[in-house]
Protein backbone atom coordinates (compact mmCIF):
# COMPACT_ATOMS: atom_id res chain seq x y z
CA UNK A 1 0.00 0.00 0.00
CA UNK A 2 1.33 3.54 -0.77
CA UNK A 3 2.45 6.24 1.72
CA UNK A 4 -0.45 8.28 0.34
CA UNK A 5 -3.30 5.06 0.54
CA UNK A 6 -2.00 4.80 4.20
CA UNK A 7 -2.24 8.58 4.85
CA UNK A 8 -6.16 9.09 3.32
CA UNK A 9 -6.95 5.75 5.45
CA UNK A 10 -5.03 7.43 8.81
CA UNK A 11 -6.68 10.46 8.38
CA UNK A 12 -10.45 8.52 7.56
CA UNK A 13 -10.00 6.88 10.69
CA UNK A 14 -9.17 10.37 12.90
CA UNK A 15 -12.09 12.18 11.49
CA UNK A 16 -14.36 8.95 11.87
CA UNK A 17 -13.18 8.33 15.77
CA UNK A 18 -13.81 12.27 16.25
CA UNK A 19 -16.94 12.25 14.49
CA UNK A 20 -17.70 9.20 17.11
CA UNK A 21 -16.86 11.19 19.95
CA UNK A 22 -18.71 14.22 19.41
CA UNK A 23 -22.05 12.00 18.85
CA UNK A 24 -21.62 9.80 21.87
CA UNK A 25 -21.06 13.53 23.86
CA UNK A 26 -24.22 14.96 22.52
CA UNK A 27 -26.21 11.75 23.21
CA UNK A 28 -24.92 11.95 26.70
CA UNK A 29 -25.09 15.64 27.49
CA UNK A 30 -29.25 14.51 26.16
CA UNK A 31 -29.02 12.00 28.78
CA UNK A 32 -27.97 14.19 31.66
CA UNK A 33 -31.46 15.65 32.80
CA UNK A 34 -33.16 11.96 33.08
CA UNK A 35 -29.66 10.87 35.13
CA UNK A 36 -30.37 14.04 37.38
CA UNK A 37 -33.94 12.78 38.47
CA UNK A 38 -34.19 10.02 40.98
CA UNK A 39 -37.40 8.79 41.76
CA UNK A 40 -37.08 5.88 44.07
CA UNK A 41 -40.56 3.77 45.07
CA UNK A 42 -41.73 4.98 48.53
CA UNK A 43 -41.86 2.61 51.22
CA UNK A 44 -43.00 2.44 54.78
CA UNK A 45 -40.26 4.74 56.58
CA UNK A 46 -39.96 6.37 60.21
CA UNK A 47 -39.74 9.42 58.80
CA UNK A 48 -40.35 11.51 55.07
CA UNK A 49 -37.94 14.52 55.15
CA UNK A 50 -39.14 17.51 53.04
CA UNK A 51 -36.40 19.89 51.67
CA UNK A 52 -36.81 23.37 51.81
CA UNK A 53 -37.04 25.70 48.64
CA UNK A 54 -38.93 25.47 45.55
CA UNK A 55 -42.67 26.07 45.72
CA UNK A 56 -45.21 24.18 47.51
CA UNK A 57 -44.39 20.82 45.21
CA UNK A 58 -42.46 19.43 47.95
CA UNK A 59 -44.56 19.65 50.97
CA UNK A 60 -47.70 18.73 49.10
CA UNK A 61 -46.05 15.41 48.27
CA UNK A 62 -44.34 14.56 51.68
CA UNK A 63 -47.95 15.29 53.34
CA UNK A 64 -49.56 13.00 50.42
CA UNK A 65 -46.82 10.29 51.04
CA UNK A 66 -48.34 10.97 55.03
CA UNK A 67 -51.59 10.43 54.03
CA UNK A 68 -50.84 7.71 52.24
CA UNK A 69 -49.58 5.84 55.31
CA UNK A 70 -45.97 5.43 54.31
CA UNK A 71 -45.30 7.60 57.60
CA UNK A 72 -46.20 8.72 60.61
CA UNK A 73 -43.77 11.79 61.07
CA UNK A 74 -42.89 14.73 58.94
CA UNK A 75 -39.38 16.67 59.09
CA UNK A 76 -39.36 19.61 57.29
CA UNK A 77 -35.76 21.35 56.93
CA UNK A 78 -35.22 25.19 55.86
CA UNK A 79 -33.26 28.19 57.09
CA UNK A 80 -35.93 29.47 59.24
CA UNK A 81 -39.55 27.45 60.14
CA UNK A 82 -41.21 30.69 58.87
CA UNK A 83 -40.45 29.78 55.23
CA UNK A 84 -42.50 26.70 55.96
CA UNK A 85 -45.34 28.71 57.19
CA UNK A 86 -45.34 30.95 54.20
CA UNK A 87 -45.34 27.65 51.65
CA UNK A 88 -48.19 26.30 53.60
CA UNK A 89 -50.51 29.42 54.01
CA UNK A 90 -49.73 30.37 50.13
CA UNK A 91 -49.76 27.10 48.42
CA UNK A 92 -50.87 23.86 50.48
CA UNK A 93 -53.67 25.43 52.27
CA UNK A 94 -56.67 23.44 52.57
CA UNK A 95 -53.94 20.18 53.48
CA UNK A 96 -55.00 20.04 57.50
CA UNK A 97 -51.07 21.06 57.75
CA UNK A 98 -51.58 22.04 61.54
CA UNK A 99 -53.21 18.73 62.95
CA UNK A 100 -50.14 16.69 61.42
CA UNK A 101 -47.31 15.40 63.18
CA UNK A 102 -43.63 17.16 61.91
CA UNK A 103 -40.96 18.55 63.36
CA UNK A 104 -39.02 21.51 61.93
CA UNK A 105 -35.21 21.68 61.79
CA UNK A 106 -34.06 25.19 60.83
CA UNK A 107 -30.41 26.58 60.36
CA UNK A 108 -30.03 24.90 57.07
CA UNK A 109 -28.21 26.99 54.52
CA UNK A 110 -27.78 24.14 51.75
CA UNK A 111 -28.23 20.32 50.39
CA UNK A 112 -25.15 19.39 52.30
CA UNK A 113 -26.39 21.04 55.61
CA UNK A 114 -30.24 19.50 55.22
CA UNK A 115 -28.85 16.42 55.39
CA UNK A 116 -26.28 17.14 58.67
CA UNK A 117 -29.30 18.32 60.43
CA UNK A 118 -31.36 15.12 59.79
CA UNK A 119 -28.64 13.32 60.44
CA UNK A 120 -28.29 14.61 64.23
CA UNK A 121 -31.95 14.04 64.33
CA UNK A 122 -31.97 10.76 62.82
CA UNK A 123 -29.07 10.04 65.72
CA UNK A 124 -31.46 11.70 68.43
CA UNK A 125 -34.83 9.83 67.77
CA UNK A 126 -33.22 6.14 66.55
CA UNK A 127 -34.67 6.67 63.43
CA UNK A 128 -34.01 3.64 61.24
CA UNK A 129 -35.69 4.58 57.64
CA UNK A 130 -36.45 7.93 55.80
CA UNK A 131 -37.93 8.99 52.34
CA UNK A 132 -36.15 12.04 50.71
CA UNK A 133 -38.82 14.61 49.17
CA UNK A 134 -37.33 17.02 46.82
CA UNK A 135 -38.24 18.85 43.30
CA UNK A 136 -36.98 16.33 40.13
CA UNK A 137 -33.73 17.79 39.26
CA UNK A 138 -32.53 18.44 42.84
CA UNK A 139 -33.07 14.16 43.43
CA UNK A 140 -29.58 13.28 42.36
CA UNK A 141 -27.87 15.49 44.20
CA UNK A 142 -29.81 15.38 47.03
CA UNK A 143 -29.67 11.04 46.96
CA UNK A 144 -25.91 11.30 46.46
CA UNK A 145 -24.89 13.63 49.58
CA UNK A 146 -28.00 12.00 51.76
CA UNK A 147 -26.61 8.69 51.22
CA UNK A 148 -22.84 9.88 51.71
CA UNK A 149 -24.03 11.30 54.78
CA UNK A 150 -25.43 8.20 56.45
CA UNK A 151 -22.87 6.01 55.11
CA UNK A 152 -22.25 3.12 57.51
CA UNK A 153 -25.03 3.49 59.28
CA UNK A 154 -28.03 0.60 59.66
CA UNK A 155 -30.44 3.35 58.08
CA UNK A 156 -32.40 3.52 54.86
CA UNK A 157 -32.55 6.09 52.96
CA UNK A 158 -34.84 6.81 49.80
CA UNK A 159 -35.17 9.42 47.58
CA UNK A 160 -38.63 10.48 45.84
CA UNK A 161 -39.35 13.37 43.46
CA UNK A 162 -42.01 15.54 44.31
CA UNK A 163 -43.15 15.06 40.72
CA UNK A 164 -43.52 18.68 39.61
CA UNK A 165 -41.24 20.82 37.20
CA UNK A 166 -42.77 23.88 37.81
CA UNK A 167 -42.09 26.19 34.79
CA UNK A 168 -39.11 23.95 33.89
CA UNK A 169 -38.81 21.60 31.08
CA UNK A 170 -39.43 18.04 31.44
CA UNK A 171 -35.94 15.67 30.37
CA UNK A 172 -38.23 14.57 27.02
CA UNK A 173 -38.90 18.11 25.94
CA UNK A 174 -36.48 20.62 24.27
CA UNK A 175 -35.01 21.80 27.58
CA UNK A 176 -31.77 22.93 26.10
CA UNK A 177 -33.79 25.54 23.79
CA UNK A 178 -35.02 27.21 27.58
CA UNK A 179 -32.66 28.83 29.52
CA UNK A 180 -34.08 28.56 33.01
CA UNK A 181 -34.03 24.53 32.71
CA UNK A 182 -30.70 24.53 30.89
CA UNK A 183 -29.36 26.55 34.00
CA UNK A 184 -30.96 24.45 36.30
CA UNK A 185 -29.26 21.31 34.28
CA UNK A 186 -26.17 22.87 34.61
CA UNK A 187 -25.99 23.92 38.17
CA UNK A 188 -27.03 20.81 38.99
CA UNK A 189 -24.43 18.96 37.13
CA UNK A 190 -21.85 21.52 38.21
CA UNK A 191 -22.61 21.47 41.99
CA UNK A 192 -22.60 17.32 41.91
CA UNK A 193 -19.22 17.44 40.08
CA UNK A 194 -17.72 19.43 42.56
CA UNK A 195 -19.42 17.30 45.56
CA UNK A 196 -17.71 13.94 43.36
CA UNK A 197 -14.27 16.26 43.47
CA UNK A 198 -14.51 16.92 47.37
CA UNK A 199 -14.91 13.40 47.93
CA UNK A 200 -11.74 12.22 45.70
CA UNK A 201 -9.71 15.09 46.63
CA UNK A 202 -11.08 15.86 50.68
Amino acid sequence: MSLPRKLLIFFIGIIAGILLTIGLSAWLVLQLPGWLVVDEEPVHADIVVVLGGGGGSRLRKGLSLYEEGYSKSIVLVDKKAEYWHHIYNKLCKGRGFAEKPFVILENSVNTQSDAELVFRYAMENAVKSLLVVTDPYHTRRSSVIFRRQFDGQDISVRTVSSGDFGALRMPEERWWKHEPTLGTILAESSKLLYFRMQQLFP
